[in-house]
């Protein structure tokens, strides 16, 4: 049998008197407290009864209104046990409130609705590969925090909106109003509008592009976290790859930029614009080293704290630049049956000029001595001959054997010049030789190269290096070895620095 407690209204009209007369059922009529039994309580009801059964059923179903707690923006200061208390005037969320202890009061939720500034769990910017059960933004962050950030760790930064805190991936915000605090570890914030799509101007440049699309999607460059590398970052393509000639990537400050680009024939540029210099600074005791994208050794090294002018600006081996010395006909000795020649015309009827002629004898020749400049790397050298056949119709092969000795300081200067890992100069004045397709012409100036010539002794910068060139007669097969005129010959070597 259901027992209803309710309170009675003062007075009861007859009709409900003589139900209660004939009715089985024992009816509460007393505000006095009661334990019921198989009793029943009447509704409606002006004021309450203190009651207490196990079975106890309120039959509120034909009521007008029910509150069956206390209503207003404040709770009573004293409440017991399990009272509840309906607060007005905040979001549905925070209306609800229990005594959790005597005098204590606590908010325990807004009756299973979602409230005003909470975030519905699927409208979360991240999609995560599984369900997220919470139902409010704060609870399907810790979930996202704690099973599905792990592949976005990397570009995560942490940000403040009002006062709500949480993660982001450079996607989306929770309201296109809000101003996103970015901690970039110093003592100032970066501070982002999203209206405004600005970033404050002592915090971060404001000369990049940002932009927004729709009200929350933001499609500018990507937010990135401090662990982000530059390599990273250039990496990414899709931030990077509008650079052009037209619409250059600019880093400045406002005035001055330096401008990176890449025009329509795949070139690219890292220059200045405006007026600025050209600058790059080497901290104090390190260097600056360019590498190439193969090399697993710098091209070239810049070292200002160097020793030495000659250690400040050091080549790797395999790009050591190239140096020249042109060595004149008088600018040799001669050998065997060689003569100098300064008095007479190269070219019958022209001018005076310096020139050598020899005999077809192994025994002919000519040499000098050269100090070589503290940046020579000590390596190998190449000579190229410059003559002219003055014959009206040359013919055959001339050759001329280079070789080279090292003299250190404190060295005995040798007699002669060791013609040890010699290589020959051979020009052949036929068709197919030297010349090209066709025979050399008269009075044609001809130039040929050697190999390389690795120079005897133990070699270094500074060393004074000794050059000979000998008629190597076997090889020499013209009959016109005394119209053949020897101009000039061009030394090549390598060197380690751009300074002596």
């Amino acid at each position: 049998m259901r027992v209803v407690k309710t309170i009675l209204l003062p007075l009861i009209l007859f009709i409900q008197a003589q139900a209660f007369a004939a009715d089985s059922q024992e009816y509460v009529t007393t505000d006095a407290p009661q334990t019921l039994s198989n009793k029943t309580l009447l509704a409606p009801v002006l004021k309450g009864t203190v009651v207490s059964d196990a079975d106890l059923i309120f039959r509120l179903g034909g009521a007008l209104h029910t509150a069956p707690t206390t209503i207003g923006p404040t709770p009573p200061a004293t409440c017991a046990i399990g009272d509840q208390h309906f607060k007005t005037g905040v979001p549905a969320s925070e209306v609800l409130m229990g005594c959790l202890a005597p005098d204590t009061w606590a908010t325990i939720g807004g009756g299973g609705g979602v409230g005003s500034d909470d975030q519905i769990a699927s409208e979360v910017p991240f999609t995560p590969t599984g369900n997220i059960a919470a139902n409010d933004v704060q609870g399907a962050i810790q979930e996202l925090d704690t099973e599905k950030f792990s592949q976005a760790n990397a570009n995560a930064i942490d940000f403040v909106v009002g006062t709500a805190t949480g993660a982001i991936t450079g996607e989306r915000v929770a309201t296109d109003t809000a101003t996103i605090d970015v901690d970039i570890g110093t003592a100032g914030q970066a501070k982002w509008n999203v209206v405004g799509n600005s970033i404050g101007p002592n915090q971060i440049d404001e000369t990049a592009n940002f932009a927004w699309s729709g009200t929350q999607d933001f499609t500018g460059a990507t937010l990135l976290g401090e662990i982000d590398t530059l390599d990273t970052v250039m990496a990414r393509g899709n931030t990077t790859d509008n650079c052009t000639q037209t619409d250059k990537c600019q880093f400045g400050n406002g005035n001055v930029f330096w401008d990176i680009y890449c025009d329509d024939v795949n070139v690219c540029y890292f220059e200045t614009s405006v007026a600025g210099d050209f600058r790059i600074r080497a901290r104090t005791g390190h260097k600056i080293e360019l590498y190439d994208e193969e090399g697993a050794t710098p091209i070239l090294t810049f070292n200002p704290g160097a020793a030495t002018q000659l250690d400040k600006y050091l080549f790797a081996p395999a790009h050591r630049p190239k140096k020249t010395v042109v060595l004149t006909a008088d600018s040799f000795y001669m050998q065997g049956s060689c003569a100098l020649n300064t008095t007479l015309a190269l070219i019958s009827g022209g001018l005076i000029e310096p020139y050598i002629t020899c005999t077809d004898s192994n025994s002919d020749g000519f040499h000098r001595s050269y100090k070589m400049p503290k940046s020579w790397d000590g390596g190998t050298l190449t000579f190229e001959v410059g003559l002219t056949n003055v014959n009206a119709s040359p013919a055959n092969d001339f050759e001329i054997d280079f070789s080279a000795s090292c003299v250190p300081l404190g060295t005995a200067i040798a007699t002669t010049i060791s013609t040890t890992g010699e290589q020959p100069v051979n020009v052949d004045f036929d068709a197919g030789g030297t010349c090209g397709g066709s025979a050399c012409v008269q009075n044609a100036l001809v130039k040929k190269i050697s190999a390389a010539v690795t120079p005897n002794g133990t070699c270094a910068g500074g060393n004074l290096l000794r050059i000979q060139g000998q008629i190597d007669a076997t090889a020499t097969t013209t009959t016109q070895v005394a119209n053949v005129k020897i101009v000039d010959v061009t030394m090549e070597y390598t060197v380690v620095s751009l300074s002596d």
